[in-house]
């Protein structure tokens, strides 16, 4: 079954998945880019760890995150042909991508969790 959520407070959400019986859980929540650093803590930083808790209490065996291509520019310099060995930059682009790489860091030391696997996404240019 898929489920698609709004953002909603945890007093909705986690109910929701508990009902669910879902088994994996693919995280896109993001706010878009140009908006401002409190909203991004709250939903990226905050609402990424209200998921991964919600998923180990609940015995979710799988966690996606959408992360983004933006975790590793920082905005001087050209990335080509990188992939996940590369380092987030000391200083990120911006924060919304300096959130998407806290909340990607977040994911992937939750993996082993209780039985949780996690694995983060880094597409690019997401819209619709």
């Amino acid at each position: 079954m898929l489920t698609s959520f709004s953002p909603s407070p945890p007093s909705l959400f986690v109910p929701t998945i508990s009902q669910s019986g879902a088994t994996v859980v693919i995280h896109t929540a993001s706010p878009i880019h140009g908006l401002g650093q409190a909203i991004y803590e709250k939903v990226n930083i905050v609402g990424t760890k209200t998921v991964i808790a919600t998923c180990v209490q609940n015995g979710i065996k799988k966690l996606v995150f959408t992360s983004s291509a933006g975790v590793v520019f920082s905005g001087t310099e050209e990335v080509v042909d990188v992939d996940e060995r590369l380092d987030f930059p000391v200083i990120p682009m911006d924060a919304y991508n300096e959130t998407k790489a806290r909340a990607e860091a977040l994911v992937l030391g939750a993996n082993g969790r209780d039985g949780l696997m996690t694995c983060a996404l880094r597409p690019a240019g997401i819209f619709g």
